[in-house]
């Protein structure tokens, strides 16, 4: 899982332990734990706070420079619509167009399982309560780890677009980059070929794989001393 603020990518340098570049700051690179390991969620939410808080990102709507031309989603997930009864969601039109959101980054697979987009059919449905169960599993997942980083809207595209129809379709898709560039956050699901693979529960090899990925590079410090760095 790898997780974005809006055009900023939330990758950093690291270095191993040891290596001079801890002292200028360099973080170390270590093992990643599950996805669903605490940790993995605090490192997220400090990352998150560093973007809001530090980048000059989050000053200017992302698309082509030019306010008037923002698109956000006009329908969201929420995620807080049955907090403490249920952990089913439903689909909002956004009202708020400053509304912070989640968006998530996957593979829908050969097809997505019936019943589990929203189509004409359903749509009415959704907008009162879209039942967890009905929904697969990547998904599901992706909800939870919203609800971790306690952001209430998620944009999911299977969902938030209505699926059979060609006019929502035509308008909502031309819109896409736009609305995954401006959400708070994306979830992207880099390992999985499919939306029924979920990522909350990788194993160990595939874990190693994203770790044996990094890229080293060496690097003389200002202080003339040898380093060696990953990204």
């Amino acid at each position: 899982m790898m997780v974005t603020c809006r055009s900023f990518v939330l990758r950093q340098l690291f270095t191993d332990e040891g290596d001079p570049a801890v002292q200028a700051g360099v973080r170390i690179r270590r093992r990643p734990g599950l996805p669903s390991s605490p940790s993995v969620y605090r490192a997220a939410a400090e990352w998150i706070q560093e973007c809001s808080t530090t980048h000059v990102c989050t000053a200017t709507p992302l698309e082509l420079d030019m306010p008037s031309h923002v698109s956000k989603p006009a329908r969201l997930l929420d995620l807080q619509a049955f907090l403490g009864d249920s952990d089913d969601v439903k689909l909002v039109r956004v009202k708020d167009r400053d509304q912070g959101y989640a968006t998530l980054s996957y593979c829908w697979g050969e097809t997505m399982p019936k019943g589990s987009t929203t189509a004409l059919s359903n749509i009415q449905e959704r907008e009162l309560r879209l039942l967890i169960a009905d929904l697969p599993q990547t998904l599901r997942d992706a909800i939870q780890v919203t609800r971790w980083l306690s952001i209430r809207y998620l944009w999911i595209d299977a969902v938030s677009i209505i699926q059979d129809s060609h006019e929502d379709w035509e308008l909502k898709s031309a819109k896409m980059a736009s609305i995954y560039g401006n959400g708070l956050i994306s979830i992207a699901v880099e390992l999985s070929s499919n939306c029924l693979d979920g990522f909350l529960t990788c194993k160990p090899e595939e874990q190693d794989i994203c770790f044996d990925r990094m890229v080293q590079f060496s690097n003389i410090l200002s202080t003339g001393e040898l380093s060696n760095l990953y990204v």
